[in-house]
């Protein structure tokens, strides 16, 4: 719910994570229409699971967060 709100004001790629019982949750904000080709880089290294537009996706993982940060960098 907060991923669409924060769309509204971002002007660049932004990564919002929470960690939880062993598991990386995350929302990757793309304005620029990228989200969806970072979600496919992401499942290409593993367990992750999501989905959603080419500006916001929503997912989760076992994956650390410094991996899943520099594979959308």
């Amino acid at each position: 719910m907060l991923a669409p709100l924060v769309l509204k004001g971002a002007g660049e790629e932004t990564l919002l994570w929470a960690k939880l019982n062993g598991r990386l949750y995350f929302a990757l904000i793309s304005p620029a229409g990228q989200a969806r080709t970072y979600l496919t880089k992401l499942q290409a290294l593993g367990e992750v699971q999501g989905g959603g537009s080419p500006k916001v996706v929503t997912g989760n993982t076992t994956l650390p967060l410094e991996r899943v940060a520099e594979t959308i960098n």
